[in-house]
């Protein structure tokens, strides 16, 4: 060898160097750099350690295929690591490229361009390594042209095929990889050296072996020798070896197996590389029907041969004496048992989908809130893998689905296999879930995929199986309003207005909730004691009307029934002595005629045997109370029930004399089939009634036509306020029936009184009524009516007054309280007399202590009306007692006197 070949890179990595001579690095874009405790080490910024086998301009490639998996596999693979040897096999298989090479350059000028064969070294290799097979942008790059441009050079590629294959493979098959290179006089660049761990070779969409094509493309020309343990290492797909053998020849270089002998130089290669395709595709073909053959013997056995699913866990298989049971191999033999720690939430998955109707994600979501399984990685898909699963119902069934793989690619395509194909055998012991509540989940997941299918026609609404809206509108063009946006400020729009479709003139969106609480907030308003008694009235006289109609003959209906099936009869002979398309139309024809005639039969009979129970006053009042309670339920509960009551609602917009865009909404109310679910779900007594009503066809329709705008709530209760308060009721009474305080009142009449819209204060930027000397900010302080309301009634109801109790509160607890405050406090707490009082419209009696005596209370009467316009003080002075207790009893005056004119006015 010529002393040329002694780098200087060499000098970076601590080995001997000698200053005759200097050559430029290899650069390839494999090296992204050492961590940098190695380069603390290694302080030289050029060339890196992979440059010590690529000086050269010729480059060899090696392929090296291995069938052992190296390391137990701790966790999951990413995709980008697919196919990336762990860290104990990089580690072994740089130890051996460093000790294989001194071995085999030991002796001659060549030995000086490797460093030691110690553990950094080797460290700095797989960092190397891993870095560029993760890098997902590298691209290989041409060697510099130098003084050693007649000097062939190798690289190296390594795979196996499974985690269960031999550990040591890998090295084996590098070691005998290196030896055949120096054989050939080839030198072996560890920058050139690919890897590909645990995957199958059927599969061309490897990282290692698409990296290895691309360094031969790119050094197209220059590569003259590519080196495989044997053909199988590189692909078990023929095509694929077909295409290997191609890209060789068209970029001239040499395909060499270093076990089986093949030489694509040689005259015969062309055939060799066919035959050696056929027989390794053939293997794994072979290998995979043995595989295939021995799963469903143990399936038919009944041996376990998958992990056991969410709900069942394995035991030991144990003998009469209670022994482990030990196949042939030495393993213990396993058996699938029900999972008692999670029976209840497989149970529960499948009552949340039938009966709560939630969607796979809500369940997904609520078993992530509970960590069911010990686990936060539940989805959609792996719920509806669940609510699928028949092993629930004691049936195991495989072979459900086959795999279609795709070579090039390495997709694989699920294709389901038909039901009559599916291998099946009984496993009474592992039922969890019965056959009625596993039928109903089927039958609602195809109601479901119905709901979404736009080329069914009568298929379900969506609100029907996923609740995420209550009413679901229609634009008055005839297009399904669609969510426009979603999270918390959900809308909806009208998708044809955009383009003005079906002549739409609908702009803009509107919220889903203002269109369901104004919608929902009609429906309530009209279930008033008034539509009790409509609806007890006029279904009582439908009743009746039914009940005394004559008994409709049905001899006619049943000559026509049995003239329609002698023709049927007829019609088939016919078909089958001339068979004709007109025969089976006519045929068809009478069929469905049949239906009917023998459906409005049935229908006949039905009524004449039963005889509904009139209603009473209690009945429909219960009815309509679960109508009530279901509008306040979920959406799963209430959106399929809501639907039938208002079916379809059509949106409409108009514009105001402001410009401004109105939404209204119109509908029919109609109760009578949902009161007929609803009284069959809860087994009313009345149940059957209300059956008759509904198939009767009796309808209760009502007309609505509701404007979708939001009303404040304070311009709701504002003329409800301002007639109490005219009536008399005090502000502090009216505080205790509206539930609001003294000051929001007051502003509210201000604005029933005036028009002037109040200035609220805005959200988020509350008083602070935090004391100046709390020492935490996060003390939250409670309001003074809070804290002492339950004292201030308990003393109140013991006969003290306001006066006293303000004064009791102050010297104890320190605080000062005002007299409304305290009126507040007993109002929150005894709320009775205040709500009374503003119904009535007179003063409140909040459980006072009478001090006077009644003839001095009917000497204040009698003196205020015969000096109405005296001083309070001078009668108070006359009666002895405080002139508030005039104002009191005037008041009360005051009310009587209006109670008295009302009553004589009705």
């Amino acid at each position: 060898m010529s002393k040329s070949l002694r780098p200087n890179v060499r000098e970076s990595f601590g080995l001997r160097t000698s200053s005759s001579f200097s050559l430029l690095p290899v650069q390839t874009g494999r090296s992204t750099g050492l961590p940098g405790q190695i380069q603390d080490k290694f302080t030289a910024p050029e060339p890196s350690l992979r440059t010590i086998a690529g000086t050269t301009s010729v480059s060899l490639l090696f392929f090296v295929g291995i069938g052992g998996a190296i390391g137990g596999r701790t966790r999951r693979k990413s995709t980008n690591e697919r196919g990336l040897p762990d860290n104990s096999a990089l580690l072994a298989l740089a130890k051996t490229y460093l000790e294989t090479q001194l071995r085999l350059y030991g002796s001659v000028e060549l030995s000086r361009l490797l460093p030691r064969a110690d553990k950094q070294t080797a460290a700095c290799l797989v960092d190397e390594f891993r870095n560029a097979f993760l890098d997902l942008d590298w691209r290989p790059s041409s060697p510099l042209e130098t003084s050693l441009s007649l000097t062939p050079v190798a690289a190296v590629y390594l795979r196996y095929s499974c985690d269960k294959s031999n550990p040591r493979s890998l090295d084996q098959q590098l070691r005998n990889c290196l030896e055949k290179a120096a054989q050939l006089g080839h030198w072996v660049p560890w920058d050139l050296v690919f890897a590909d761990a645990a995957v199958s070779g059927t599969s061309a969409a490897r990282r290692g072996y698409q990296m290895a094509k691309a360094a031969i493309e790119v050094e197209s020309g220059r590569i003259g020798l590519v080196l495989i343990d044997e053909i199988g290492r590189a692909a078990r797909d023929a095509i694929e070896t077909l295409k290997l053998g191609r890209l060789m020849d068209n970029c001239g270089s040499r395909l060499v197996g270093c076990t089986d002998g093949f030489d694509s130089s040689h005259a015969h290669s062309k055939m060799m590389l066919s035959m050696f395709a056929m027989v390794h595709e053939h293997f794994v073909d072979q290998l995979r029907g043995k595989v295939r053959r021995g799963t469903d013997d143990a399936f038919r056995i009944g041996k376990n041969i998958r992990p056991p699913s969410f709900g069942y866990k394995l035991v030991p298989c144990l003998d009469a004496e209670g022994c482990p049971i030990v196949d042939t191999k030495g393993r213990v033999d396993v058996q699938k048992v029900v999972d008692d720690e999670h029976v209840e939430w497989v149970i529960k998955a499948f009552e949340m989908y039938v009966d709560g109707r939630k969607s796979p994600s809500k369940i997904a979501a609520f078993f992530n809130d509970h960590e069911v399984g010990g686990r936060k990685t539940w989805d959609g898909p792996n719920v509806t893998q669940l609510l699928t699963r028949r092993t629930y119902i004691g049936e195991e069934v495989e072979g459900m689905t086959r795999n279609c793989f795709d070579s090039e690619s390495g997709k694989r395509t699920t294709i389901k296999v038909p039901e009559s194909e599916w291998k099946r055998r009984d496993v009474p012991h592992l039922r969890i879930i019965s056959d009625e509540m596993f039928e109903a989940a089927q039958a609602r997941r195809r109601q479901c995929r119905d709901a979404h299918d736009t080329k069914l026609k009568n298929a379900p609404a969506r609100t029907a199986v996923y609740s995420n809206l209550l009413i679901r509108p229609v634009c008055s063009c005839g297009t399904r309003l669609v969510i426009g946006r979603t999270g918390e400020h959900k809308s909806l729009f009208c998708p044809s207005a955009r383009d003005h479709k079906h002549k739409c003139q609908m702009g803009g969106y509107k919220s889903v909730r203002i269109i369901e609480s104004c919608i929902l907030d009609h429906v309530r308003s009209s279930l008033t004691p008034a539509c009790e008694q409509e609806v007890l009235e006029r279904a009582n006289k439908f009743l009746a009307d039914e009940i005394n109609k004559p008994v409709k003959d049905t001899k006619p209906l049943e000559r026509t029934i049995k003239e329609l099936k002698k023709k049927v009869a007829l019609y088939l002979d016919k078909f089958e002595e001339n068979p004709s398309e007109a025969a089976i139309s006519r045929v068809n024809d009478y069929e469905q005629s049949l239906k009917e005639r023998e459906a409005e039969l049935r229908d006949i009979k039905s009524r004449q045997l039963s005889t509904p129970v009139p209603l009473d006053a209690e009945a429909v009042s219960k009815a309509l109370d679960q109508i009530r309670q279901l509008l306040n339920s979920d959406k799963e509960d209430a959106a399929p029930v809501i639907e039938k009551l208002v079916g379809q609602v059509v949106v409409s917009q108009t514009t105001n004399a402001a410009k401004k865009r109105v939404w209204t909404a119109k509908f029919l109310i109609n109760l009578v089939p949902v009161v007929a679910e609803l009284t069959a779900k809860s087994q009313c007594l009345n149940a059957p009634t209300w059956e008759y009503l509904h198939l009767s066809d009796w309808t209760l329709l009502t007309d609505a036509i509701v404007p979708l705008e939001t009303v404040p709530p304070y311009v709701q209760i504002a003329p409800e306020l301002l007639r109490l308060h005219t009536s008399g009721a005090s502000i502090e009474s009216l505080a205790a029936l509206f539930k609001k305080s003294t000051s929001v009142i007051r502003t509210i009449l201000k604005f029933a009184q005036t028009g002037e819209k109040p200035q609220w204060e805005p959200k988020g930027k509350k008083r602070d009524r935090r004391k100046k000397g709390r020492e935490k900010e996060g003390d939250k302080v409670e309001c003074k009516y809070l804290q002492f309301g339950e004292l201030i009634a308990e003393r109140r109801e013991l006969g003290e007054t306001f006066r006293e109790i303000r004064g009791f509160i102050s010297n104890e607890y320190g605080v000062k309280m005002s007299h409304p405050t305290a009126v507040r406090a007993y109002d929150h707490v005894r709320p009775a007399a205040a709500i009374a009082a503003a119904a009535s419209g007179r003063m409140p009696s909040r459980n006072s202590k009478n001090v006077l005596r009644p003839e001095q209370y009917d000497e204040i009467r009698r003196l205020l009306c015969l000096q109405p316009r005296v001083k309070y003080a001078d009668i108070a002075a006359q009666v002895g007692c405080s002139a508030a207790t005039v104002s009191s009893e005037k008041r009360r005056m005051t009310a009587e006197t209006k109670d008295e004119a009302k009553r004589a006015d009705k």
